[in-house]
């Protein structure tokens, strides 16, 4: 039992780091988008 923990709580944290990640990424993109928008942005929803 003891090693299931074990191996949920590594998924878990292996989880939270990508999401992390994917937040920082979309951050990104969402602040790339807003400051210099190509002509043509509004089309892609």
């Amino acid at each position: 039992m003891h090693y299931f923990v074990e191996r949920a709580n590594i998924a878990a944290s292996y989880l939270n780091h990508k999401i992390i990640l994917w937040q920082k990424i979309i951050k990104q993109a969402e602040r790339v988008n807003t400051t210099n928008c190509p002509t043509g942005a509004e089309d892609i929803e």
